[in-house]
């Protein structure tokens, strides 16, 4: 099971569903936006191109851009 388990499978769900309508070879970007607009009809809140410090032993790294995070605790 998953942490965040319904979270999770409405993902999944989603992705699924915008793969269906647009099929297969179009741009990441277009996929994207897709699901941004899918994970949003669904009642979830989305951050896009969100930007998160990356630690080691206590110490910034570096800083890294995730591509969605969904509701505050899934990162896609």
């Amino acid at each position: 099971p998953f942490l965040h388990g319904s979270v999770t499978r409405s993902i999944i769900e989603a992705f699924r569903a915008t793969y269906n309508v647009l099929g297969p070879w179009l741009p990441e970007h277009v996929y994207a936006k897709a699901l941004e607009l899918e994970l949003r009809r669904r009642g979830h809140q989305v951050s896009r191109e969100f930007v998160a410090p990356v630690y080691y032993d206590g110490q910034l790294l570096t800083w890294m851009r995730l591509d969605f995070v969904v509701d505050g605790v899934v990162v896609v």
